[in-house]
């Protein structure tokens, strides 16, 4: 099976730099600019299924990406950060904000990146692995989760996943291969925002 996931486009906080978590912050026009210059990127993939994050700026993406039926699926929302949904990054305490994009802290009365993984894992087991290509939009942190737990790549080994960004998964049994990583059809930011 192939498996495309895709973070969704830029939202207000991400471009103030405003973590966000599983809130439901809406894109911004950026975003849905970005999302539409994705779309003929995704459509080469041809996928034959579509499931999102329940919140509003994944499905959004998904019908800017010619997708308006989808499946939504909680497990693909992004972590719950607790207190620190809202803040700026640049208002985190150090060295907690850098560890905890490493997956080595959890934000007061937020989820762990291990719970994180186990929900995200749970979901990709739940695919029927003999339909073909499959679309997810989503957020960072399940690509991030997914990449760690699939091909070993903990989170500090990999920059952030930019808005309105690819990356595909191949999927046989229990192997897994990276076939593209975080492509934007432009030039992404070199430290995208959570």
């Amino acid at each position: 099976m192939r498996l495309l996931l895709v973070r969704h486009g830029e939202t207000a906080w991400n471009a103030a730099h405003r973590l966000q978590g599983d809130h439901d912050v809406p894109l911004s026009e950026a975003g849905r600019a970005q999302a539409r210059a994705l779309d003929p990127l995704v459509a080469a993939h041809v996928p034959v299924r579509v499931v999102t994050s329940p919140l509003a700026r994944a499905r959004e993406t998904a019908e800017l990406l010619g997708y308006p039926e989808v499946t939504g699926d909680r497990r693909w929302q992004e972590a719950h950060l607790g207190d620190w949904t809202g803040r700026p990054a640049s208002e985190l305490p150090v060295p907690a904000y850098p560890d905890w994009r490493a997956g080595r802290y959890t934000p007061p009365g937020g989820e762990s990146f291990a719970e994180l993984t186990a929900r995200v894992v749970e979901a990709v087991a739940g695919l029927d692995r003999t339909a073909g290509t499959t679309l997810v939009v989503t957020h960072g942190g399940p690509i991030r989760a997914l990449c760690h737990h699939l091909l070993g790549l903990h989170p500090t080994l990999v920059v952030p996943v930019a808005p309105a960004s690819l990356t595909v998964l191949e999927l046989d049994g229990t192997d897994a291969r990276l076939r593209m990583y975080n492509v934007t059809p432009t030039a992404a930011a070199p430290d995208p925002t959570d």
